[in-house]
């Protein structure tokens, strides 16, 4: 939220910060999620020029182990929420318009599109914590593959994503791995 001309926040950075919009400054901290897992994953990451299927950002990994593709990608929409707190069992509720979730449903694709989902707390004091040996950013993403699905709702569908489902390293290596060998997510 902006008050005269500061995002609110109930820390420090509240009176330092710059006046970046919440919304603004949240999709920011989604990109250097994902360069960081790009790097960690060994794979490219870039954003398509121009947009014009609702994604944000693709992921490429070029392996010789791969059976079927030589390179293996994934386009990726990315949206946060601040709603919900991460777990390890059950799922959450995320809504999603209409228009994203038909261009992100599409059987007519060659890469898999996924919609990443940041689970981000709602103060931005938290979201990044700074220590000696390391830096955290919280909280954490999640997937979900809308392929083949059919919206629920008249301008947006609910869905429920899998707390299983937390995008890290190993995950997004496993991802592109499944996809090289010709699987699908």
């Amino acid at each position: 939220m902006i008050i005269g001309g500061a995002v609110t926040s109930h820390g420090l950075l509240s009176t330092t910060r710059g006046n970046i919009e919440l919304y603004n400054a949240r999709e920011v901290l989604q990109q250097g999620i994902l360069h960081a897992l790009a790097a960690a994953s060994g794979c490219t990451l870039s954003p398509p020029q121009p947009d014009f299927h609702k994604t944000d950002w693709t992921f490429a990994l070029k392996s010789e182990a791969h059976t079927t593709y030589e390179e293996a990608k994934i386009d990726v929409q990315l949206k946060a929420t601040h709603t919900v707190r991460p777990q390890n069992d059950g799922d959450f509720g995320f809504k999603i318009d209409n228009a994203l979730f038909k261009a992100f449903s599409s059987t007519k694709i060659h890469n898999p599109r996924l919609v990443f989902v940041l689970i981000a707390p709602e103060s931005v004091d938290s979201w990044v914590k700074c220590l000696d040996k390391w830096t955290i950013l919280r909280h954490s993403m999640y997937w979900i593959n809308l392929y083949g699905r059919a919206p629920t709702g008249v301008t947006s569908t609910t869905v429920r994503i899998p707390y299983k489902q937390r995008v890290d390293p190993l995950e997004l290596c496993r991802l592109l791995h499944l996809i090289g060998d010709g699987g699908h997510p």
